[in-house]
């Protein structure tokens, strides 16, 4: 289902983040400001009167769409519903987790929604959850939740919500089912069957007998600009607006979302894969292409290079199931300074590599290379790094050696056609935590190598600042012929 939502929300992602939420500005009347307030011609406020997290209305849907639905709301006639990625469907009589594709034509729900509704004919907003079949006198409620108490000795402990206030008792009697993560969080959503009902306190006070929890990875972006995955801040790496559009860190959000990056620098060309080795994003820094779980959509603004870091929209995360929560007044307008660390490295010319084979067999960077789709004239050179060795941030140039194994198994330079060599004096970032790939052609140096056994050597900086860094060297083994 996952798959199937995000590849029709394509549609929705052809807009910039703002634009989207330009079409929710359209504020509902509170009933103490001004209750006589209508919007398009329909009668408002009294739907609003339980607090100012969701609206609530409840309606027989009568068409289902790629990416929203239509509904003959009790309370206000026709409505239509947009499906997100943060849009959760449960089903009230089985107390179990639904998907889009469950909702049908003719089925009857209660849905809450954004407060913020489109002036539109028909009105639109946002659908956060989803009741379907809802029993006559539901004992169902849909909460975000505030904050996690903690557990005491019994198991017992306690949900609060979000405004207006409503403290939730989980017991061990408590069936919880997780329709997606198995962790609860603050920022989550969840459904809440409240059979005993709810005492009149403020706060509101209930136990749970059943909840359905929906947990997600936050993306939110504070009003500083720095993001914050799951309550962990990404470092040195803030949000910046291009085009109108909130661009993150590709590479760090994704890594702190818990998946493997890869990132070929000669194509600045960056890839997201999940938990089960599956490829879900691929994009190209200056092109609005991208392909989302095999199928290309374009994005509302390209991918940037930003210092050497690849930036791209927002909403990518949104597509990939992601739950981005935006502050835009915090953000900046032009792309992010580099950090103090991030100074060029002059590579060295063609010679025996610094340090010897007893630096690469000590690891300390968590780093290890392997060379991909060998030819006599190149190859892809491909440095994964794990852990958390690095004490500053890793880079290396564009220099590169080559030696061969000779009959006594020693490893000698390859002779190099020409002399006098220097490298070009860039500095590429690697990536913790993940892949980073380079193009390698050596024609022009060693032209065409004969069959035989070969490394490459390649050296990098644990750079800390000016002056200030180690130099490792590592070797990828590989055969011709």
């Amino acid at each position: 289902m996952k798959k199937l939502l995000c590849l029709a929300l394509a549609a929705l992602f052809a807009l910039p983040m703002g634009a989207l939420a330009a079409e929710e500005d359209v504020a509902v009347s509170s009933p103490a400001t001004d209750p006589a307030e209508d919007l398009c011609g329909y009668p408002m406020e009294e739907h609003f009167a339980d607090g100012p997290v969701f609206g609530e209305f409840a309606g027989e849907v009568t068409k289902v769409g790629e990416t929203s639905f239509t509904i003959e709301s009790e309370e206000m006639g026709e409505l239509v519903l947009r499906v997100t990625a943060v849009t959760n469907f449960a089903d009230d009589k089985t107390r179990a987790p639904l998907e889009f594709d469950d909702l049908k034509e003719g089925d009857t729900v209660k849905v809450w929604t954004s407060r913020a509704v489109n002036a539109s004919l028909p009105p639109q907003t946002n659908a956060y959850g989803v009741l379907v079949d809802p029993e006559e006198v539901s004992t169902a409620y849909f909460y975000e939740c505030g904050s996690i108490g903690e557990e005491n000795d019994a198991g017992r402990y306690t949900l609060t919500d979000t405004e207006p206030g409503m403290e939730l008792t989980v017991t061990a009697e408590t069936e919880i089912t997780y329709a997606l993560q198995e962790t609860m969080r603050p920022g989550m959503y969840y459904f809440a069957w409240i059979d005993g009902g709810i005492a009149e306190s403020y706060p509101a006070q209930a136990a749970a007998d059943d909840l359905v929890v929906y947990t997600r990875t936050i993306v939110a972006v504070e009003e500083s600009g720095s993001v914050v995955v799951d309550g962990d801040m990404v470092l040195g790496y803030p949000a910046c607006e291009v085009e109108w559009t909130t661009m993150l860190p590709a590479i760090k959000t994704a890594q702190a979302a818990g998946w493997t990056t890869w990132y070929l620098a000669s194509e600045q060309r960056v890839r997201f894969v999940n938990e089960e080795g599956e490829e879900i994003f691929r994009a190209y820094a200056g092109s609005e292409e991208a392909t989302v779980y095999g199928e290309r959509v374009t994005m509302p603004a390209a991918a940037q290079m930003v210092e050497g870091r690849v930036y791209v929209p927002a909403s990518v995360f949104s597509l990939l199931g992601l739950d981005v929560r935006l502050n835009a007044s915090g953000i900046e307008e032009e792309a992010p300074d580099a950090p103090d660390d991030a100074e060029e490295i002059v590579d060295e010319p063609i010679g025996e590599p610094d340090g010897g084979e007893d630096d690469a067999q000590k690891d300390e960077l968590g780093v290890s290379l392997s060379a991909e789709e060998v030819t006599p004239t190149g190859l892809k050179l491909v440095c994964m790094q794990v852990g958390d060795g690095p004490t500053g941030e890793l880079q290396t140039g564009s220099w590169f050696a080559l030696q061969q194994k000779d009959e006594q198994g020693e490893w000698v330079d390859v002779p190099v056609l020409l002399e006098d060599v220097a490298f070009t004096d860039e500095a590429y970032m690697i990536y913790t935590n993940g892949a980073t790939e380079w193009e390698v052609n050596w024609e022009y140096l060693y032209g065409e190598l004969p069959a035989g056994e070969y490394r490459i050597a390649k050296k990098i900086n644990d750079f800390r600042g000016t002056g200030d860094y180690d130099t490792y060297t590592y070797y990828a083994e590989f055969t011709i012929g």
